[in-house]
Protein backbone atom coordinates (compact mmCIF):
# COMPACT_ATOMS: atom_id res chain seq x y z
CA UNK A 1 0.00 0.00 0.00
CA UNK A 2 1.63 3.18 -0.82
CA UNK A 3 1.40 6.71 0.95
CA UNK A 4 0.79 10.14 0.23
CA UNK A 5 0.97 13.21 1.35
CA UNK A 6 -1.58 15.13 -0.31
CA UNK A 7 -3.58 16.85 2.09
CA UNK A 8 -0.90 17.57 4.52
CA UNK A 9 -0.33 20.65 5.42
CA UNK A 10 3.38 21.51 5.62
CA UNK A 11 4.55 23.66 9.34
CA UNK A 12 5.86 26.79 8.18
CA UNK A 13 7.30 29.54 10.91
CA UNK A 14 7.90 29.28 14.80
CA UNK A 15 5.42 27.83 17.55
CA UNK A 16 4.91 30.31 20.52
CA UNK A 17 6.92 28.26 22.37
CA UNK A 18 10.01 28.67 20.49
CA UNK A 19 9.48 32.24 20.00
CA UNK A 20 9.06 32.94 23.56
CA UNK A 21 12.50 30.93 23.80
CA UNK A 22 14.13 32.43 21.57
CA UNK A 23 13.16 36.40 23.28
CA UNK A 24 14.23 35.11 26.47
CA UNK A 25 18.06 33.80 25.19
CA UNK A 26 18.03 37.97 23.10
CA UNK A 27 17.06 39.00 26.41
CA UNK A 28 19.97 37.48 28.48
CA UNK A 29 22.80 38.03 26.00
CA UNK A 30 21.66 41.47 26.35
CA UNK A 31 21.68 41.67 29.60
CA UNK A 32 25.26 40.17 29.79
CA UNK A 33 26.22 42.87 27.39
CA UNK A 34 24.64 45.85 28.16
CA UNK A 35 27.33 45.92 31.46
CA UNK A 36 30.28 45.22 29.40
CA UNK A 37 29.48 47.71 27.03
CA UNK A 38 28.89 50.53 30.21
CA UNK A 39 32.20 49.17 31.75
CA UNK A 40 33.98 49.72 27.70
CA UNK A 41 32.54 53.19 27.84
CA UNK A 42 33.35 54.31 31.78
CA UNK A 43 36.85 52.66 30.34
CA UNK A 44 37.03 55.55 27.56
CA UNK A 45 35.60 57.87 29.37
CA UNK A 46 38.22 57.58 32.88
CA UNK A 47 41.34 57.45 29.66
CA UNK A 48 39.70 60.74 28.79
CA UNK A 49 39.55 62.24 32.00
CA UNK A 50 43.10 61.22 32.65
CA UNK A 51 44.55 62.45 29.62
CA UNK A 52 42.68 65.88 30.43
CA UNK A 53 44.43 66.13 33.59
CA UNK A 54 47.81 64.94 31.64
CA UNK A 55 47.36 68.17 29.16
CA UNK A 56 45.92 70.52 32.16
CA UNK A 57 49.19 70.00 34.13
CA UNK A 58 51.60 69.46 31.62
CA UNK A 59 49.69 73.42 30.70
CA UNK A 60 50.84 74.16 34.28
CA UNK A 61 54.45 73.21 33.54
CA UNK A 62 54.85 74.69 30.24
CA UNK A 63 53.84 78.06 32.39
CA UNK A 64 56.40 77.69 34.64
CA UNK A 65 58.63 77.59 31.74
CA UNK A 66 58.04 80.68 30.57
CA UNK A 67 57.30 82.89 33.88
CA UNK A 68 59.59 80.75 36.46
CA UNK A 69 56.35 80.17 38.40
CA UNK A 70 53.55 77.75 38.28
CA UNK A 71 50.10 79.70 37.95
CA UNK A 72 48.23 80.68 40.93
CA UNK A 73 46.34 78.97 42.44
CA UNK A 74 43.14 81.50 43.28
CA UNK A 75 43.85 85.30 43.69
CA UNK A 76 41.02 87.03 45.40
CA UNK A 77 43.32 89.99 47.15
CA UNK A 78 41.36 89.00 50.34
CA UNK A 79 44.39 90.61 51.94
CA UNK A 80 44.11 93.52 50.73
CA UNK A 81 47.46 93.49 49.22
CA UNK A 82 48.48 94.34 45.52
CA UNK A 83 48.63 90.88 42.75
CA UNK A 84 52.27 88.63 43.42
CA UNK A 85 54.38 89.62 40.83
CA UNK A 86 55.21 89.04 37.97
CA UNK A 87 51.52 88.99 37.25
CA UNK A 88 49.01 92.13 37.30
CA UNK A 89 45.69 90.55 37.26
CA UNK A 90 42.70 90.77 38.65
CA UNK A 91 40.47 88.36 40.57
CA UNK A 92 41.68 85.20 38.81
CA UNK A 93 42.41 81.33 39.08
CA UNK A 94 44.96 78.80 37.27
CA UNK A 95 42.72 77.74 34.79
CA UNK A 96 42.51 81.35 33.51
CA UNK A 97 46.04 82.17 33.50
CA UNK A 98 47.26 78.91 31.14
CA UNK A 99 44.63 79.06 28.74
CA UNK A 100 47.28 79.91 25.83
CA UNK A 101 48.38 76.53 26.65
CA UNK A 102 45.74 74.17 25.87
CA UNK A 103 45.71 75.23 22.50
CA UNK A 104 42.58 77.52 23.35
CA UNK A 105 43.96 80.77 21.92
CA UNK A 106 41.05 82.22 20.75
CA UNK A 107 39.33 82.34 24.70
CA UNK A 108 42.35 83.25 25.96
CA UNK A 109 42.41 86.18 23.75
CA UNK A 110 38.64 86.97 24.99
CA UNK A 111 40.18 86.92 28.82
CA UNK A 112 41.08 90.03 30.45
CA UNK A 113 43.52 89.08 33.16
CA UNK A 114 43.57 92.53 34.42
CA UNK A 115 39.63 92.38 35.27
CA UNK A 116 37.99 90.31 37.50
CA UNK A 117 37.08 86.62 36.39
CA UNK A 118 33.19 87.86 37.00
CA UNK A 119 33.50 90.80 35.05
CA UNK A 120 31.64 92.15 32.20
CA UNK A 121 34.79 91.95 30.16
CA UNK A 122 34.92 88.32 31.02
CA UNK A 123 31.98 87.07 30.42
CA UNK A 124 32.01 86.29 26.76
CA UNK A 125 35.06 83.93 27.86
CA UNK A 126 33.00 81.71 29.80
CA UNK A 127 30.52 81.56 27.39
CA UNK A 128 32.66 78.87 26.19
CA UNK A 129 32.51 75.36 27.18
CA UNK A 130 36.57 74.49 27.53
CA UNK A 131 36.31 70.62 26.91
CA UNK A 132 39.75 70.14 28.41
CA UNK A 133 37.91 71.11 31.65
CA UNK A 134 35.21 68.72 31.32
CA UNK A 135 35.59 65.04 32.74
CA UNK A 136 33.21 62.86 30.12
CA UNK A 137 31.96 60.63 32.93
CA UNK A 138 30.14 63.66 34.68
CA UNK A 139 26.34 64.20 33.63
CA UNK A 140 25.21 67.33 32.12
CA UNK A 141 29.15 67.75 30.78
CA UNK A 142 28.09 71.27 29.04
CA UNK A 143 26.26 72.38 32.17
CA UNK A 144 26.41 76.16 32.83
CA UNK A 145 26.54 77.77 36.11
CA UNK A 146 23.98 80.35 37.11
CA UNK A 147 24.13 80.54 40.46
CA UNK A 148 25.16 82.85 42.94
CA UNK A 149 29.14 84.06 43.28
CA UNK A 150 30.96 84.73 46.60
CA UNK A 151 32.67 87.71 46.26
CA UNK A 152 36.56 87.93 45.05
CA UNK A 153 37.55 90.94 46.70
CA UNK A 154 37.02 92.39 49.84
CA UNK A 155 34.74 95.47 49.56
CA UNK A 156 34.20 95.19 45.75
CA UNK A 157 30.74 95.38 44.13
CA UNK A 158 30.91 91.87 42.27
CA UNK A 159 29.23 91.77 38.38
CA UNK A 160 27.11 89.44 37.81
CA UNK A 161 27.76 89.50 33.75
CA UNK A 162 24.97 92.06 33.56
CA UNK A 163 25.89 91.95 29.70
CA UNK A 164 23.81 89.33 27.99
CA UNK A 165 25.45 87.28 25.39
CA UNK A 166 22.87 87.76 22.68
CA UNK A 167 25.14 85.68 20.09
CA UNK A 168 24.67 82.45 18.39
CA UNK A 169 26.76 79.40 18.91
CA UNK A 170 29.76 79.61 16.37
CA UNK A 171 29.61 83.63 15.95
CA UNK A 172 32.32 84.40 18.01
CA UNK A 173 35.57 84.93 15.94
CA UNK A 174 37.77 82.12 15.82
CA UNK A 175 35.75 79.18 16.61
CA UNK A 176 37.49 76.36 17.54
CA UNK A 177 36.40 72.12 17.79
CA UNK A 178 35.76 72.03 21.39
CA UNK A 179 35.76 75.35 22.32
CA UNK A 180 32.36 76.84 20.39
CA UNK A 181 30.64 80.00 22.15
CA UNK A 182 26.78 79.70 22.72
CA UNK A 183 24.50 82.47 24.07
CA UNK A 184 23.96 82.15 27.66
CA UNK A 185 21.86 84.44 29.56
CA UNK A 186 23.26 87.07 32.38
CA UNK A 187 25.51 85.37 35.38
CA UNK A 188 25.90 82.22 33.32
CA UNK A 189 29.34 80.76 32.68
CA UNK A 190 30.81 77.41 31.48
CA UNK A 191 32.09 74.68 34.15
CA UNK A 192 34.87 72.95 35.29
CA UNK A 193 35.42 69.38 36.63
CA UNK A 194 39.24 69.97 37.94
CA UNK A 195 39.84 72.35 41.15
CA UNK A 196 43.17 73.11 42.25
CA UNK A 197 44.39 72.32 46.01
CA UNK A 198 45.39 74.94 48.19
CA UNK A 199 45.98 73.21 51.60
CA UNK A 200 45.38 70.95 53.87
CA UNK A 201 42.59 71.58 56.83
CA UNK A 202 44.20 71.67 60.26
CA UNK A 203 41.97 69.23 61.83
CA UNK A 204 43.27 66.93 59.76
CA UNK A 205 46.43 67.22 60.75
CA UNK A 206 45.10 67.28 64.33
CA UNK A 207 42.98 64.44 64.29
CA UNK A 208 45.65 62.27 62.21
CA UNK A 209 48.91 63.26 64.08
CA UNK A 210 51.06 60.80 63.19
CA UNK A 211 50.91 60.97 59.58
CA UNK A 212 52.39 64.31 59.76
CA UNK A 213 55.98 65.86 60.42
CA UNK A 214 55.83 67.40 64.40
CA UNK A 215 56.07 71.11 63.17
CA UNK A 216 53.10 70.65 60.79
CA UNK A 217 51.32 69.21 64.02
CA UNK A 218 52.53 71.77 66.68
CA UNK A 219 51.14 74.49 64.68
CA UNK A 220 48.14 72.87 63.84
CA UNK A 221 47.32 72.16 67.95
CA UNK A 222 48.52 76.00 68.54
CA UNK A 223 46.20 77.35 65.93
CA UNK A 224 43.31 75.32 66.02
CA UNK A 225 40.67 77.16 64.15
CA UNK A 226 39.09 76.30 60.03
CA UNK A 227 41.36 77.02 57.82
CA UNK A 228 44.43 78.32 59.96
CA UNK A 229 47.23 76.61 57.54
CA UNK A 230 45.70 78.22 54.68
CA UNK A 231 48.09 80.65 54.74
CA UNK A 232 51.26 78.25 56.15
CA UNK A 233 53.63 77.97 53.49
CA UNK A 234 55.19 75.12 55.12
CA UNK A 235 51.10 73.11 54.71
CA UNK A 236 50.26 75.18 51.46
CA UNK A 237 49.39 73.46 48.11
CA UNK A 238 51.12 73.86 45.24
CA UNK A 239 48.65 76.09 43.42
CA UNK A 240 48.22 78.67 46.03
CA UNK A 241 45.73 81.36 47.80
CA UNK A 242 45.84 84.95 47.93
CA UNK A 243 49.08 86.90 49.67
CA UNK A 244 50.77 83.11 49.42
CA UNK A 245 52.04 84.50 46.02
CA UNK A 246 53.25 81.71 42.99
CA UNK A 247 54.92 78.55 44.07
CA UNK A 248 58.37 77.73 41.98
CA UNK A 249 59.39 74.45 41.33
CA UNK A 250 62.31 74.70 43.68
CA UNK A 251 59.71 75.52 46.88
CA UNK A 252 58.17 72.02 46.70
CA UNK A 253 60.78 70.39 49.31
CA UNK A 254 58.41 67.38 49.74
CA UNK A 255 58.94 66.58 46.03
CA UNK A 256 56.78 67.32 42.50
CA UNK A 257 55.99 63.22 42.52
CA UNK A 258 54.52 63.29 46.40
CA UNK A 259 52.53 66.94 45.79
CA UNK A 260 49.43 66.89 44.36
CA UNK A 261 48.63 69.71 41.94
CA UNK A 262 45.36 69.08 40.99
CA UNK A 263 42.22 66.88 41.36
CA UNK A 264 38.74 66.10 39.86
CA UNK A 265 35.76 67.70 41.99
CA UNK A 266 33.09 67.23 39.42
CA UNK A 267 29.28 67.83 38.94
CA UNK A 268 29.02 71.63 40.17
CA UNK A 269 27.04 73.52 40.90
CA UNK A 270 24.64 69.97 41.16
CA UNK A 271 25.28 68.70 44.77
CA UNK A 272 26.13 64.99 44.39
CA UNK A 273 26.36 62.42 47.84
CA UNK A 274 27.19 59.29 48.34
CA UNK A 275 26.72 56.49 45.50
CA UNK A 276 26.53 59.66 42.60
CA UNK A 277 22.85 60.85 44.00
CA UNK A 278 21.65 63.65 43.26
CA UNK A 279 20.92 65.82 45.85
CA UNK A 280 19.68 69.43 44.56
CA UNK A 281 22.19 72.43 43.85
CA UNK A 282 24.94 74.43 45.33
CA UNK A 283 24.44 77.97 46.04
CA UNK A 284 27.20 79.96 45.27
CA UNK A 285 28.13 76.92 42.84
CA UNK A 286 31.58 77.27 42.48
CA UNK A 287 31.69 75.88 39.36
CA UNK A 288 32.51 78.18 36.63
CA UNK A 289 36.12 77.19 34.98
CA UNK A 290 37.06 80.72 36.10
CA UNK A 291 35.99 81.32 39.26
CA UNK A 292 38.59 81.50 42.05
CA UNK A 293 36.55 80.50 44.44
CA UNK A 294 35.62 76.55 43.69
CA UNK A 295 39.17 75.53 44.51
CA UNK A 296 39.46 73.47 47.79
CA UNK A 297 41.32 72.10 50.86
CA UNK A 298 41.92 68.97 51.81
CA UNK A 299 39.46 67.85 55.07
CA UNK A 300 37.82 64.64 54.21
CA UNK A 301 33.93 64.36 55.16
CA UNK A 302 31.01 62.87 56.90
CA UNK A 303 30.53 59.25 54.89
CA UNK A 304 26.63 59.55 55.24
CA UNK A 305 26.17 62.68 54.56
CA UNK A 306 28.84 63.57 52.21
CA UNK A 307 29.48 66.92 53.63
CA UNK A 308 32.23 68.61 55.87
CA UNK A 309 31.28 67.96 59.76
CA UNK A 310 32.08 71.01 61.63
CA UNK A 311 30.65 69.65 64.90
CA UNK A 312 32.37 66.17 64.84
CA UNK A 313 35.55 66.54 62.50
CA UNK A 314 36.77 63.06 63.72
CA UNK A 315 33.37 61.98 61.61
CA UNK A 316 34.82 63.21 58.47
CA UNK A 317 37.14 59.84 57.23
CA UNK A 318 35.66 59.91 53.85
CA UNK A 319 38.54 61.13 51.50
CA UNK A 320 36.55 61.23 47.89
CA UNK A 321 33.80 60.94 46.00
CA UNK A 322 31.08 61.07 49.01
CA UNK A 323 30.01 64.44 48.38
CA UNK A 324 31.12 67.31 45.66
CA UNK A 325 30.97 70.47 47.95
CA UNK A 326 34.94 71.02 47.40
CA UNK A 327 36.03 67.51 48.12
CA UNK A 328 37.16 64.96 45.54
CA UNK A 329 34.24 63.59 43.60
CA UNK A 330 34.12 61.84 40.74
CA UNK A 331 31.52 59.54 38.41
CA UNK A 332 34.22 56.54 37.59
CA UNK A 333 32.73 54.60 40.46
CA UNK A 334 35.60 53.58 41.98
CA UNK A 335 38.08 56.87 42.75
CA UNK A 336 39.54 60.08 41.58
CA UNK A 337 42.01 61.34 38.95
CA UNK A 338 44.85 63.18 40.56
CA UNK A 339 47.61 65.29 38.83
CA UNK A 340 50.20 65.77 40.35
CA UNK A 341 53.60 68.67 40.45
CA UNK A 342 55.85 66.58 37.87
CA UNK A 343 53.13 66.20 35.50
CA UNK A 344 51.68 62.73 36.43
CA UNK A 345 48.25 61.48 36.58
CA UNK A 346 47.20 59.22 39.07
CA UNK A 347 44.13 57.41 39.74
CA UNK A 348 43.65 56.87 43.43
CA UNK A 349 40.74 54.63 45.01
CA UNK A 350 38.16 56.17 47.12
CA UNK A 351 39.59 54.00 49.78
CA UNK A 352 42.72 55.67 50.40
CA UNK A 353 42.69 57.79 53.66
CA UNK A 354 42.31 61.14 54.29
CA UNK A 355 45.62 61.59 56.03
CA UNK A 356 47.05 60.34 52.96
CA UNK A 357 45.31 63.19 50.40
CA UNK A 358 46.67 65.64 53.37
CA UNK A 359 50.54 64.76 53.48
CA UNK A 360 50.16 64.95 49.52
CA UNK A 361 48.41 68.27 49.47
CA UNK A 362 51.11 69.96 50.84
CA UNK A 363 54.05 71.23 49.54
CA UNK A 364 57.07 71.16 51.92
CA UNK A 365 55.30 70.13 55.31
CA UNK A 366 58.13 66.88 55.51
CA UNK A 367 55.38 64.40 56.03
CA UNK A 368 56.72 60.73 56.49
CA UNK A 369 54.75 59.92 53.44
CA UNK A 370 54.32 56.40 52.93
CA UNK A 371 55.21 56.16 48.79
CA UNK A 372 53.51 52.14 48.74
CA UNK A 373 50.31 53.59 49.00
CA UNK A 374 50.48 55.98 46.07
CA UNK A 375 49.97 53.84 42.56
Amino acid sequence: MRMTNQGRRNATGFTLVELLVVIAIIAVLMAMLLPAVQRAREAANRAQCQNNCKQLALACLNFESGTRFLPQGDYRNTSGKAPPLPLNEGSICWRALILNYIEAPQVAALYNVSCDWCSDQNAAALAFPVKVFQCPSTPQPNRLDSSGMESPLTGYSVSTFTTTLGVAAGTQPGGIIGHSPTAVGAGSGYCSDYWGVNSVNDNVVVTWPTAFSSELVSYATANQGYSTLDFYLPATGVLTRGANGQTRVTEITDGTSNTILFLESAGRPNLYGPGMQLRGGLNPGEARWADPNGELKIQGSNPLTGLYDNVNVAANTCSMSCGNAGQPYSFHGSGCNFAFADGSVHFLSNNAPVWLLGQLATKAGAEPLQQDMIP
